[in-house]
């Protein structure tokens, strides 16, 4: 391993893992108190606002930058899916000129392709896809004997278990746009739909199978580039359209913001173990 990797993975240990996770977290105490955020989003839109008006605004939109926070976490979750792939590929393929080489020059349907490859090893019916499998490192067994016995036995239940998570993760990234939700055409939507927040996907549904048919590609493109987060999906209805608007709901209760947090902080932890397996491994001068 040369010094260039080395550095890398030192810093995912302990710095370019938990870029995602902070970023929601600030986030998230941005949810937690919706009214100061307004409140400073309104001012520096209109700085000539008196403190009445500032006031009425900040009720009035307190509930928008609040779900413009929620779906702002929920698209870092996805790019951390990104990361996490995009890692796993680079791992893969080191001697292809390095991880940190690999990692640079990733591409986002290369992220993909490794979570992909996740899925389809069906890992939840193949107990032998331990973790040496998956990313192409050396075995367990080659640390018995260099590390604590204790160490070792928690190595060797890390090398079994954390596939598994993999999977899910791949699961949840590669979901599909037939997964969404729809309008019908001609239909207007139930009135149960009202006060919900949606993201909407578009009225031009891709071909199955293609790269624009990944439900994850779309949700993460309408919140980070086109923008496009509602709570009046009701009024996007048009019966005389012969398009079906896709969409999906995006939830403003407490338990999904808690389990989106959770796995990103999954992510987070396995990045930086991973990177630490390797650091150890090159420690014991073992070739990775």
């Amino acid at each position: 391993m040369d010094q260039r990797d080395r550095a890398f993975l030192h810093d995912m240990t302990d710095f370019i893992c938990l870029n995602r996770l902070a970023t929601m977290l600030a986030l998230y105490q941005a949810t937690a108190e919706p009214d100061l955020t307004t409140r400073l989003t309104m001012k520096m839109i209109d700085e000539s606002l008196s403190e009445e008006q500032l006031s009425t605004l900040a009720d009035k939109n307190a509930g928008n930058i609040q779900g413009i926070m929620i779906a702002r976490i929920y698209a870092e979750l996805f790019a951390g899916y990104e990361d996490l792939g995009a890692f796993g590929q680079a791992i893969q393929n080191r001697t292809d000129g390095g991880i940190f080489r690999r990692y640079v020059e990733n591409e986002t349907w290369q992220a993909a392709r490794f979570l992909q490859g996740i899925i389809d090893s069906n890992i939840p019916e193949h107990p032998e896809v331990t973790l040496d499998v998956v990313l192409r490192i050396p075995p367990v067994a080659q640390f018995e004997g260099h590390i604590p016995q204790e160490q070792f036995n928690r190595l060797r239940e890390y090398y079994r278990t954390i596939p598994g998570f993999l999977y899910g993760a791949a699961l949840q990234y590669q979901a599909r746009r037939g997964d969404a939700l729809a309008i019908p055409t001609g239909i207007a939507p139930p009135l149960e739909w009202e006060g919900m927040l949606a993201i909407i996907l578009g009225d031009d549904p891709p071909t199955p199978g293609s790269a624009r048919d990944r439900l994850s590609r779309t949700v993460f493109n309408r919140i980070k580039h086109q923008f496009l987060v509602t709570g009046n999906l009701s009024a996007y209805s048009d019966p005389t359209s012969s398009r079906p608007l896709e969409f999906v709901h995006l939830s403003l209760e407490q338990d999904f913001t808690n389990k989106v947090l959770e796995w990103m902080r999954t992510i987070a932890r396995v990045m930086s173990d991973f990177a630490s397996i390797l650091l150890l491994l090159d420690g014991l001068d073992i070739e990775v």
